[in-house]
């Protein structure tokens, strides 16, 4: 029994150890990169939605700049120069 086990756990090792021709290398290479800028592209695009819905706004009582973005999950408010923004871009409530 000992030495059946033994069998098939060598032949599960050398089954595992698979090598690879170059070729086959380079095709998962080039599938790997192939998703990677897949996967690049897809951010990109919903980083220039995020971007062109942020609002940025002005408060008057403390001159204070905030770009505000809302999206399905909750609102997310960050301080920026108020130098930095065009004015036809800035809201003063």
């Amino acid at each position: 029994m000992n030495r059946i086990v033994i069998v098939l756990l060598i032949s599960l090792y050398i089954m595992g150890c698979v090598n690879y021709t170059e070729e086959e290398k380079a095709r998962q290479k080039e599938s790997i990169e192939k998703d990677k800028a897949k996967q690049i592209a897809a951010r990109s695009s919903r980083v220039k939605e995020i971007i062109y819905d942020i609002l940025y706004i002005k408060d008057e009582r403390t001159n204070i700049c905030f770009a505000y973005h809302y999206d399905g999950q909750g609102p997310a408010l960050a301080t920026v120069q108020c130098e930095n923004i065009p004015s036809e871009m800035l809201i003063i409530p």
